[in-house]
């Protein structure tokens, strides 16, 4: 879990397969084998010294302080931080992505609505009796493994009358 405010150490355990080290050696903004954004992409042709021996290393200490400040960015903004993935010729805006599928749950809408509220308008909403975490986590999903950012509500509606103690 990130710790809040999130902090680089929240990642120490985090590693990176060889294989996407050298995937992000040959990323370039719309051809790479690694789903980044454009920034992400700028920052690790820029701040990584591809010809030092280290670059591996580099490569991992950018990539824990560029997820710290993705967290940091999403916690002060919202949805309107998320990512827009580059590594492909057509950028995919991930806000997008979380609004459709959002639209698209009903059951929400139907039962929950300030939940959905609090969804779309993080951070800017509060919503009483819910608790927040933000974690991250490496995945096998098929061919690689996949780095990723999770939010997590848990969220106790009361029914109409109910009082919380």
């Amino acid at each position: 879990m990130f710790s809040s405010p999130p902090h680089i150490t929240d990642l120490t355990r985090l590693s990176i397969p060889e294989e996407d080290l050298k995937d992000a050696r040959k990323c370039k903004i719309g051809e790479c084998k690694i789903r980044l954004s454009d920034a992400a992409i700028r920052r690790l042709n820029d701040d990584v010294d591809w010809s030092g021996s280290n670059w591996n290393d580099q490569v991992l200490s950018v990539t824990k302080e560029m997820l710290v400040e993705y967290v940091r960015k999403y916690l002060e903004g919202g949805n309107e931080s998320l990512a827009e993935y580059h590594d492909k010729s057509k950028a995919i805006p991930s806000r997008k992505d979380f609004q459709a599928i959002l639209e698209a749950s009903s059951y929400l809408f139907d039962h929950a609505p300030e939940f959905v509220r609090y969804l779309r308008d993080f951070p800017d909403m509060q919503l009483p009796g819910s608790v927040d975490f933000i974690y991250w986590s490496k995945e096998e999903f098929g061919l690689k493994p996949v780095i990723s950012v999770t939010h997590v509500t848990i969220y106790q509606r009361t029914r109409h009358g109910d009082r919380r103690p």
